[in-house]
């Protein structure tokens, strides 16, 4: 009698606490049968003291740190689309950088100090010059918000106050 070809399969189903495991063996007959199967537990990797996992604060710092590099790309992503669009501005912005961001000089002498709100206003009433709106752009996208966070917290804020 000839030896009948068998063939396995290995099907593991892992979990933050276990490992599961089932052999399933077939042949040319298409018949299936379950060859052996087992499951391993271990303990979940989590402080003992606060029940929170070893990976959350891992996870905080790769977030935090993925917000820097987002914000950080926005801003040299729209100063290169400015110079490339504009020949020599590179060279009148780093002039024009140099001057003191002061967002509370009151006096406005321009030619020393870089105050964004003022600049923004006066934007609105007058043409400013590229290097100035690119300053204004570059202090709109630092500076930006997400209006429905604040429109969250305003919510709960009227919820506790009804209680």
């Amino acid at each position: 009698m000839k030896k009948q070809e068998r063939k396995f399969s290995l099907g593991l189903d892992i979990g933050i606490s276990s490992i599961g495991w089932a052999i399933i063996g077939w042949n040319k007959n298409k018949e299936h049968w379950l060859e052996d199967f087992g499951v391993r537990l271990f303990d979940i990797p989590e402080e003992k003291r606060t029940k929170k996992s070893l990976t959350e604060l891992r996870r905080k710092f790769r977030g935090t740190r993925r917000l820097l590099n987002r914000w950080q790309n926005r801003r040299e992503e729209l100063k290169a689309y400015f110079f490339s669009k504009f020949s020599g501005l590179k060279k009148d912005f780093d002039e024009f950088s140099k001057l003191t961001t002061n967002q509370l000089n009151l006096n406005r002498n321009r030619n020393i100090f870089f105050n964004p709100y003022y600049e923004r206003s006066l934007a609105q009433k007058e043409k400013v010059g590229k290097v100035e709106l690119l300053k204004i752009l570059l202090h709109i996208n630092k500076n930006r918000g997400y209006k429905k966070f604040y429109l969250d917290e305003l919510e709960q804020e009227r919820k506790k106050e009804r209680r």
